[in-house]
């Protein structure tokens, strides 16, 4: 029996004496995890290139001149179905990478919630099923409509597609839903209705597009009075209170109006508030101060408050609060106050010029009569003076002509 060998006799390393050479695997070999690539064909195969290569060549055979027989008709008009819905629902998967489809449907959620059209915030969605092929799965299309664009339909034609476009189909109800309001939030968006940043409501005291035609609807007859005034002559007579001012400089009354807060109703004019204070200081009176109350839903009532001053206006006092019931907005409130208070003292100051022009005539009326007086007194005086001087030339003629008679 033979002793067993150390452990300092075994060599590290095996000999590989007598046994075959194996070759070394280079960079560009297959390495042993290489996976044999599937072939055309085969199952599991999801080359979209080949998809529509073979779509192209089961066309082109059924629309040669070479008769097919019934069965193999038959077998690639159903193969082809299924090619074209691969590449219907590759086409579907792309276009859900392209949108972030959750973000816009949460937004269009947001919009409507703050921004409720006529005191309703439901959203209404109208889905339809639709089957392209005849025995193929159902496909979806969902449309929804906004208040802001009445008669369109999101998504349609100008309205998140082109005019020739046809809306995308959908193989989930979710998805297409999701699609409707991607198109309603990017139209609201364009419009001005939502904020570019991302958001779904304009920041605190923002006066967005949609509440300035809702106060342009509710002031569209006071607008006009307005623009009538603005474009009619200034009265040439001041008011009692008002002192001529300098004119302004160019660069000065540039700074001036870009200092004055926007108007909502019309960009190029100041706001009514800017024009209460300088009517208020032309005419004496002290610039009152806007109250607003929150009645719910995002509406308010609003008034103005001329405090201690009141019973001391050349006015009334409801006249003086302007009060307005029910308006979108506290900054919107405030506004239409002004705009009432604003007719209120035009009023007043159209009495006083009313009262200067009267006292003006009496005046020139006054003036008038005192110079006819005066100059039909000394019209007679002077023909009393004419008279006067004819005697007195008589009578020296007379006294000098004596001697010579006798």
């Amino acid at each position: 029996m033979s002793s067993k060998r150390k452990f300092s006799e075994v060599s590290a390393e095996p000999s590989r004496a007598g046994m075959p050479h194996k070759r070394k695997h280079t960079s560009n070999h297959q390495g042993p995890n290489y996976k044999k690539r599937k072939l055309p064909g085969a199952d599991g195969y999801t080359s979209i290139s080949w998809v529509k290569k073979r779509a192209r060549t089961i066309h082109r055979s059924l629309d040669g001149k070479d008769t097919l027989p019934a069965n193999v008709r038959h077998e690639l008009e159903k193969e082809l179905d299924h090619l074209r819905q691969k590449l219907e629902d590759h086409a579907d998967i792309t276009l859900r990478k392209n949108m972030i489809t959750k973000y816009h449907m949460l937004r269009f959620f947001e919009y409507r919630a703050a921004n409720p059209l006529q005191g309703s915030r439901d959203v209404v969605f109208t889905d339809s099923a639709i089957d392209p092929t005849g025995r193929g799965p159902l496909r979806w299309r969902c449309e929804v409509t906004v208040g802001e664009a009445p008669g369109v339909a999101f998504p349609g034609p100008g309205a998140g597609q082109q005019q020739q476009q046809q809306p995308p189909t959908f193989g989930k109800k979710k998805d297409a839903k999701r699609y409707a309001a991607k198109c309603a939030v990017q139209w609201l968006r364009e419009q001005g209705f939502m904020p570019s940043t991302g958001g779904a409501k304009f920041p605190r005291g923002t006066v967005s597009v949609a509440q300035q035609k809702f106060m342009q609807e509710q002031q569209q007859q006071l607008q006009q009075q307005r623009r009538d005034l603005f474009q009619g002559a200034r009265s040439p007579f001041a008011s009692p209170g008002q002192q001529q001012q300098p004119q302004p400089q160019p660069q000065q009354q540039h700074q001036q109006q870009q200092k004055q807060p926007p108007n909502p109703f019309d960009p190029t004019r100041p706001s009514a508030r800017t024009e209460v204070a300088e009517l208020c200081q032309a005419l004496g009176i002290p610039a009152p101060a806007y109250r607003t109350e929150g009645v719910g839903d995002g509406f308010y009532r609003g008034w103005a408050d001329f405090g201690d001053h009141t019973p001391l206006l050349p006015f009334g006092a409801d006249d003086a609060a302007a009060r307005v019931e029910d308006v979108l907005s506290d900054r919107a409130a405030r506004e239409m106050v002004a705009e009432r208070l604003l007719e209120v003292l035009r009023a007043e100051r159209r009495r006083r010029e009313d009262a200067d022009r009267a006292f003006l005539a009496r005046q020139q009326q006054r003036a008038t009569t005192a110079t006819a007086t005066t100059t039909t007194t000394t019209a007679a005086a002077a023909a009393a003076a004419a008279a006067v001087t004819t005697a007195v030339t008589a009578t020296e003629m007379v006294t000098t002509g004596a001697p010579g008679c006798g």
